[in-house]
């Protein structure tokens, strides 16, 4: 059918800790390559269909003195680039695992502080993981998988980026996915 792939080129750094990379692209030729390295999520892009990648970029801080961020999940909508990802507390039992999310509005160049996509007590670690975000217009949505702390079923949760004022437990308030009351409705 005469379609093949080019060839490769690198799009980071080498880092023998640079794993999980999630890719989207724009309508205007960006390519854009999201992974983590364990302790921090990376991002890099190309603004002209893959032919050169520009710089990476650490678009994550470690939040609240987490051990690990892994596996970010990419998406791309008319308000920029988003980025969903696990930052583990607890390696030993695989306990207190929270979604986090960042977004770049000006193409990747720069990023706002991530915010915490799912809604956790203090103390009342669940075990989340494996986002997957998806966006489309001005609509942003991340799921995840989650279970309590010891519980041997999973349920799949959604939250909706939103910059409403809650109003009520399925509203989300002015800081993204995330102000009390929560913002997360179950899908189970």
């Amino acid at each position: 059918n005469g379609n093949y792939w080019k060839q490769e080129k690198a799009v980071s750094g080498i880092n023998q800790k640079y794993v999980n990379p999630s890719i989207a692209v724009d309508s205007q030729g960006g390519v854009f390559v999201a992974w983590t390295d364990a302790l921090a999520i990376y991002l890099n892009s190309s603004l002209d269909n893959g032919n050169s990648w520009g710089k990476e970029k650490k678009i994550s801080e470690n939040q609240i003195n987490a051990l690990q961020e892994t596996s970010p999940s990419i998406a791309i909508s008319q308000l920029g680039i988003h980025v969903a990802w696990p930052q583990y507390y607890n390696l030993s039992d695989s306990t207190g695992i929270e979604i986090f999310y960042a977004e770049s509005t000006d193409r990747g160049a720069t990023w706002k502080d991530a915010i915490k996509v799912n809604t956790i007590e203090e103390g009342n670690f669940p075990v989340n993981g494996f986002p997957a975000i998806a966006a489309n217009g001005d609509a942003v949505h991340v799921a995840w998988q989650s279970k309590d702390a010891g519980a041997s079923l999973n349920q799949i949760f959604s939250s909706r980026l939103s910059s409403k004022v809650c109003s009520s437990k399925n509203d989300c308030g002015t800081d993204g996915f995330l102000n009390k009351p929560f913002c997360s409705e179950s899908l189970g």
